[in-house]
């Protein structure tokens, strides 16, 4: 299923800050919306379990002074460390980043549009294919905003097939409030996510999420309410 974590990094979760100083863009493997991260954050921990009777996994996030991550420790069901490398342009946007994972190298290319947003990735990965040697294969994501800047939909292309759509729909304080996933290019959801959330810290960032899925499949599943639960500290 779509909310299911992955080791792999497939998605990105940019953060920013409305303050003047830059804030942690945060790439995970679990999570392809835009949010807003206030402070400065030094390090983010994050709980992740589908349900009260679930083993939980926990992400490590930490950053540096300019609020770049550095490397994410998992522990739980998926341990393991990612370190991110990063290049830039003269004007400081993103240009590349590199994500090193169990001595697998995956790089990440970027596109922006006129305000500055990220409207395009491009992974690069090497995939062993039937008689033939390794090739090369892109993963692509396309990303859409609304006038405020919010992420409303990523569109996932993997070999120039349309894999899956998600939207999203957001509150007045820019929180996440609901994920819909579609398969391919269908007109009706696979399955939804509804979010709210419990718990915020002094900064006026969440440190507990609750979240309700609906499965939309022929055949329904029953899924438990996965729950996030943060750790933050600051510079």
């Amino acid at each position: 299923m779509p909310f299911k974590r992955s080791i792999l990094i497939v998605s990105a979760l940019l953060a920013v800050s409305c303050h003047q100083a830059p804030k942690p863009e945060i790439t995970t493997a679990y999570d392809t919306h835009f949010e807003i991260l206030n402070g400065k954050v030094k390090q983010l921990q994050e709980m992740y379990r589908e349900g009260k009777e679930a083993q939980s996994d926990t992400d490590i996030n930490d950053f540096d002074i300019h609020g770049k991550l550095i490397r994410t420790k998992k522990a739980g069901s998926s341990n393991g460390m990612i370190k991110y490398e990063y290049k830039f342009d003269k004007g400081g946007k993103k240009m590349e980043l590199t994500v090193k994972n169990n001595q697998r190298l995956f790089p990440y290319n970027y596109k922006y549009d006129v305000n500055g947003r990220i409207i395009q990735q491009t992974i690069d990965t090497k995939m062993l294919k039937p008689n033939s040697d390794h090739e090369l294969v892109q993963d692509r994501f396309f990303y859409k905003y609304d006038n405020t800047g919010n992420r409303i939909e990523v569109d996932y292309y993997f070999e120039q097939e349309h894999k899956y759509r998600i939207l999203y729909r957001y509150n007045d304080k820019r929180l996440l409030l609901e994920e819909q996933y579609f398969y391919g290019d269908d007109k009706k959801p696979s399955n939804k996510i509804t979010y709210r959330y419990t718990s915020f810290d002094e900064q006026g960032n969440w440190l507990r999420r609750i979240g309700q899925v609906k499965d939309y499949g022929p055949i329904r599943q029953e899924i438990s309410e996965p729950v996030v639960t943060r750790k933050i500290s600051y510079y």
